[in-house]
């Protein structure tokens, strides 16, 4: 082995990067999905629409805050794991360089 550790800090930046953009886009739906979806099929009807006002009162919007929240921790630890990753990489290559 040569010893060497090869991070693609900039495609993981871009992965959080698009992670973040997921996590702002589902943010809008987290509170009130479920009872919004709810209110958009009433007056409609058909054994589809019964079925699945069935199904949407199964489904609480109560787990979402939880899951979105896990997800943006999921991202800050990535993004600090990086940050970490530079500041020592750098921190390193100056003492090599004598700096």
């Amino acid at each position: 082995m040569s010893g060497e550790i090869k991070i693609e800090v900039d495609t993981l930046r871009d992965a959080v990067a698009k992670l973040n953009t997921s996590i702002g886009t589902f943010e809008g739906y987290v509170n009130h999905y479920v009872s919004d979806a709810r209110k958009s099929l009433d007056g409609m009807h058909s054994n589809f629409i019964q079925e699945l006002m069935k199904t949407l009162s199964n489904m609480n919007d109560d787990s979402n805050p939880k899951t979105l929240n896990e997800v943006k921790s999921f991202s800050a630890k990535i993004e600090a794991a990086v940050d970490a990753y530079v500041e020592s990489d750098n921190d390193i290559a100056g003492q090599f360089a004598g700096n």
